[in-house]
């Protein structure tokens, strides 16, 4: 095919100018497919579904901030909300309140994850747990949240399982 391409450029350096290109990224999906042209996303991703791909979308999660300048890029929050200003926003920080417990944690524990001063009593209930079995096991130096962190892990594991009582 002979098309002009006066400023010849070749985005995807394959020696074959864009205007005669059908995929001006060589990530195998042609341009008048791809949504994302001029970026390789073999992926094609597109969190909020704009038609713009992941890859060159300057906000990727739909909520009117750019991803530069967004505490979640990947969360929807048009708010920007940040309880504990860490920088995360709270529609994707671990620990919204900033704790030190984790809001999956501090909801088991019915805690509440936007209030930093329940952290004395989850924590309290976290060391009420018995781990061992009724045995006496001596954990030398790493307290609440070191047996927290440590039941955690246990629990990913499947080592240890939680009753649940159905009301």
């Amino acid at each position: 095919i002979n098309e002009s391409n006066a400023d010849q450029l070749d985005t995807d350096g394959d020696l074959q100018g864009d205007a005669c290109d059908n995929d001006d990224d060589a990530d195998s999906i042609n341009d008048g497919l791809d949504n994302c042209p001029l970026v390789a996303n073999i992926s094609q991703e597109d969190l909020d579904q704009d038609g713009i791909g992941d890859s060159c979308d300057n906000d990727r999660d739909g909520d009117g901030s750019q991803n530069d300048t967004d505490n979640c890029p990947d969360n929807a929050n048009a708010a920007q909300e940040d309880l504990d200003g860490d920088t995360y926003g709270d529609a994707c920080d671990p620990d919204i309140d900033g704790d030190g417990l984790l809001n999956f944690i501090e909801t088991k524990f019915s805690g509440d994850p936007n209030d930093p001063s329940d952290f004395t009593q989850v924590s309290q209930l976290i060391d009420e747990i018995d781990l061992t079995g009724g045995e006496e096991v001596t954990v030398p130096m790493i307290g609440g949240l070191g047996l927290l962190a440590l039941f955690v892990s246990m629990l990913g594991l499947g080592v240890v399982g939680i009753n649940r009582r159905q009301y």
